[in-house]
């Protein structure tokens, strides 16, 4: 659910992600806090908080809802977030009671459904829309209870409602709530802060907003100590797709070789800014970069086995990419050496660059080899090269002068790249 939430919510269909639902119960709902929530949620989501909160009133003696089973049919329509402000403990939290969380009583549970009107999450069907959730209750995310903190077992339940709420096919990405008790008061003013830190910032992921939530409000350790994140601290927290990145670059690399790689990143036909590029190769390489303004992101490696790399480009509300990348043997099956089919050129690495950068090309024979670089007015600025070079990987540097061994200003330049027939250019950004 985590991969389906961060890698493709809801499968191609991500409207539910701009929907919020609220939840709420007993002194709680009396006091207006579901109101209140929907009104921070309101400039961000289309939120409903009516059906699941708990009528005639909170204090009533002979409520009409919700039962436990409907929190989870709603539930099952799919929404971005939740949020609930019921009493619990760590095996559910009431959805309605007999004046202030006494019986008659329906209930939310986990991994277990006791009674007829209450629900649990094993009875959520998986759709592919896994929500965040954040809980004010007491108590739902006490993993220990099984230790006897609260009472000795036995217990109703395997799991706390958190970890259940995680682990059930039909649950969601992501759990934030108490491992001891919440607070009436504080508990909802935490919850402030952590809506204010993920929808003000959208580059802000779930473990850094719960953290600054805190931050944001240190008043009572009780409260902040005892509220927690149950999933991945690193997860985006969506509330809309705006667009879909894709991969442009290399399908194959050689092993034991220097070589820069270089990738363009897209969103449709347009290039995209400040994306995140990952590569990565279990035990060897892991290289974190963002696009520059063109959409580019290089790096410059050297892996030391054959295999496969991934690469991986994400930016807050957009869909990711990701590509394989095979890496090739040096030597064939017969102990040759493989070598390109034509002259290539790779990006020059870095790019931008401050004062020198690396040009690497290959070459499948030896052969004579001219590179020279260009302004952006065509003007010749200095010929790097002109002279044979073997077979294989080859490098060189250029240090950001001309001919005249003079400094170059800050600026677009081009590399011209020819040997036996074949040209390339690239081009290059000096940045002084």
């Amino acid at each position: 659910k985590a991969v389906t939430y961060e890698k493709n919510p809801g499968g191609g269909d991500p409207a539910y992600l701009s929907k919020a639902l609220v939840i709420c119960a007993d002194e709680m709902r009396d006091l207006g806090q579901h109101t209140t929530v929907s009104g921070w949620l309101s400039n961000s989501f289309t939120v409903d908080a009516q059906r699941l909160i708990e009528q005639p009133s909170g204090s009533s003696t002979s409520p009409t809802q919700p039962t436990g089973q409907q929190v989870i049919d709603v539930m099952q329509e799919g929404w971005g977030f939740s949020s609930n402000q019921n009493h619990g403990d760590f095996s559910y939290y009431a959805s309605r009671t007999s004046g202030f969380n006494v019986s008659d009583r329906s209930d939310v549970w986990g991994d277990t459904v006791l009674f007829e009107f209450d629900g649990g999450y094993s009875r959520l069907a998986n759709n592919n829309k896994p929500s965040i959730h954040y809980s004010t209750s007491c108590d739902v995310g006490a993993i220990d209870f099984d230790k006897g903190v609260f009472y000795p077992g036995p217990y109703y339940t395997t799991y706390s409602l958190a970890e259940s709420y995680l682990s059930q096919p039909g649950g969601g990405a992501a759990f934030l709530g108490y491992g001891r008790w919440g607070w009436l008061i504080g508990s909802l003013t935490l919850e402030n802060k952590f809506i204010r830190r993920m929808l003000v910032d959208s580059t802000c992921n779930l473990g850094v907003a719960e953290a600054l939530s805190k931050i944001d409000y240190p008043t009572y350790s009780d409260i902040i100590y005892g509220h927690n994140l149950y999933g991945d601290p690193e997860m985006p927290f969506w509330i809309s797709v705006e667009g879909t990145l894709s991969i442009v670059g290399p399908e194959q690399v050689m092993e034991k070789q220097n070589q820069v790689v270089l990738f363009h990143v897209f969103d449709g036909e347009n290039p995209v800014e400040g994306a995140k590029v990952c590569l990565y190769k279990k035990d060897e390489i892991f290289l974190i970069g963002n696009t520059n303004d063109q959409g580019d992101a290089s790096f410059e490696i050297e892996p030391d086995s054959v295999g496969t790399m991934t690469v991986t480009a994400t930016l807050p509300r957009h869909i990711p990419a990701q590509n394989l990348i095979g890496i090739q043997s040096l030597s064939g099956v017969n102990g040759e050496t493989l070598l390109p089919t034509k002259p290539e050129m790779a990006q020059n690495y870095p790019n931008p660059f401050n004062s020198s950068t690396t040009i690497s090309f290959s070459l499948s024979h030896a052969g004579q080899v001219h590179i020279s670089i260009f302004d952006i007015g065509g003007r010749l600025v200095n010929i790097i090269t002109d002279e044979i070079f073997t077979a294989g990987q080859n490098r060189i540097i250029w240090n950001g002068r001309n001919e005249t061994g003079y400094e170059v200003a800050s600026g677009l330049y081009f590399c011209r790249f020819e040997s036996e027939g074949f040209s390339d250019i690239k081009q290059l950004t000096l940045i002084r």
